[in-house]
């Protein structure tokens, strides 16, 4: 039996996994990602450290599983990057994506050529996060690093060359930069000159799947892998988890769940209209070929629990905390939260926008919190899947949900009752992972495309079923919910402004 496995340099933890073809998953191993946090709120990472960290993990793994390799894949976070010259070697530190120092250039060009034009091509709004955006950073600030680069990598990019020796790109990755062109699935290499960037510096794209090459000696003697064994980009971490929770048709949603929300729904072509700017919906190809994503987030979804752990519930854990919501009994809370810790996301993007808790009495009890934050999560998740069905002018008549949400049966039960339409769960407890092995056996040979691939795994999954009278409660607090934000956001513009 052929062993598949996949790799994921996240920004918590570098990992990597075997899998058997079937998707059974036979070991994993992880560390800690190690980042530099800078005085100045920048942050990055040592690129050799990275590789020390995932050639660690491949010993590990390979020491678990120690059959024949069919392949590896690599997936990584999207925006992180690094820039390398002639020689393969780093010029400066990568930039992680979160890295807010890149602020002044992203303004920029959100100004010239403009978030339109940015948009029009390649499906994304600019963010400081972005590819071009770090480039344009090193340029200005370290002018003599930026002067000796030659290749711009994202990370999976960088463990693909420090695998095999070879440099290139991949679409779900390359359209993370703001260089990609969506519709032509090429550089925007006239885009990329006019910002003042030399369009060499992005390497070849080649497909998710696709062989980027073997594993070199040197690489296999790091790591334990077989010399020779093929390797391949399974490019930007959620798209590559889509594939594993079987996202391979228009029509289809993913519920990508953690601190983090990000919600990928399938789409057959990119959709570049003046609506879909006005959604600040981003876009971008998945690892299927000649298949799209519209890619929204909640950035405090998962979080916002974590928060109400720490700050006020202390020492009670998260199964207590579910009894916690489940003592407010059925039907809704009677409160409203909006999960805006960290700022509002698409549809309606507005840093300056935060938290709110409405609806308090002196009878309110830690129980309705509880379950309001949860509720807000669900209310949050439906906007931003209700912007994406106006724009494809259906709806996705399920949700698939992977990650930390995916353990929780009440928070299930709510997603299902609020959305009013069913939650499937995928018995997938590493999708980033899986994704990324399936991926490696389609450079491998093991399947024929990754939608044969996701075609061919065991799979399990569970359906939780909306309830149709808590689906009738729900939506006058949801009407409300759409209300909330709108109404409170020139406040938080005017508090904001004030410090």
């Amino acid at each position: 039996m052929a062993i598949l496995i996949g790799i994921d340099v996240g920004t918590t933890h570098l990992k990597a996994a075997a899998f058997a073809e079937t998707g059974e998953q036979l070991a994993v191993a992880a560390v800690e990602t190690p980042t530099n946090r800078l005085p100045d709120g920048g942050a990055e990472y040592d690129p050799e450290l990275l590789w020390q960290g995932i050639a660690e993990c491949l010993s590990r793994v390979r020491a678990a599983a120690p059959g024949p390799v069919a392949g590896v894949g690599i997936a990584s976070m999207a925006e992180a990057g690094v820039l390398v010259d002639g020689a393969g070697q780093p010029v400066y530190p990568a930039t992680a994506w979160f890295d807010p120092r890149t602020r002044p250039q992203a303004e920029r060009l959100a100004a010239e050529p403009g978030t339109a034009a940015f948009f029009a091509r390649t499906g994304l709004f600019v963010m400081p996060k972005h590819g071009l955006a770090k480039l344009l950073w090193l340029q200005q600030h370290h002018a003599h690093a930026y002067k000796r680069g030659t290749t711009w990598l994202s990370l999976a990019e960088w463990i693909g060359y420090k695998l095999t020796g070879r440099c290139a790109a991949c679409p779900t990755l390359a359209a993370r930069t703001l260089g990609y062109d969506l519709q032509q699935g090429a550089w925007a290499a006239d885009l990329i000159a006019a910002v003042g960037l030399d369009p060499a510096l992005f390497p070849p794209v080649l497909p998710e799947g696709a062989p980027l090459g073997p594993a070199t000696p040197e690489a296999a003697a790091r790591t334990g892998l077989p010399a020779g064994t093929p390797v391949t980009l399974a490019g930007h971490d959620h798209p590559c988890a889509s594939l594993a929770a079987g996202i391979t048709g228009p029509g289809q949603l993913l519920d990508s769940t953690g601190t983090a929300e990000a919600v990928i729904g399938a789409v057959a072509r990119p959709i570049l209209t003046e609506a879909a700017l006005a959604t600040q919906i981003s876009q971008g190809p998945l690892p299927v070929p000649g298949l799209y994503g519209l890619q929204a987030g909640a950035a405090a979804a998962g979080g916002s629990v974590e928060w109400l752990r720490r700050e006020l519930l202390p020492g009670i854990d998260y199964a207590e905390l579910t009894r916690l919501a489940e003592a407010a009994g059925p039907g809704p809370s009677g409160l409203l939260y909006l999960p805006h810790l960290a700022g509002g996301g698409p549809p309606a993007v507005e840093p300056a926008s935060r938290g709110a808790l409405l609806g308090l009495t002196y009878a309110t009890s830690q129980a309705q919190i509880v379950k309001a934050v949860l509720e807000g999560t669900c209310y949050e998740l439906r906007r931003m899947v209700s912007a994406m069905e106006g724009l494809v002018g259906r709806p996705f008549p399920r949700i698939t949900v992977t990650g930390g949400h995916a353990h929780n049966q009440l928070w299930l039960q709510l997603k299902a009752d609020i959305l009013g339409r069913p939650v499937t769960v995928p018995a997938v407890t590493e999708a980033t992972l899986l994704g990324a092995a399936l991926l490696a056996g389609v450079a491998g040979g093991c399947y024929s495309s990754p939608a044969d691939a996701a075609a061919r795994i065991t799979r399990p999954e569970r359906v939780i079923e909306p309830n149709p009278e808590a689906t009738a409660a729900y939506e006058g607090y949801y009407r409300t919910y759409e209300q909330l934000f709108p109404a409170i956001r020139p406040l938080y513009r005017r508090w904001g402004a004030a410090q």
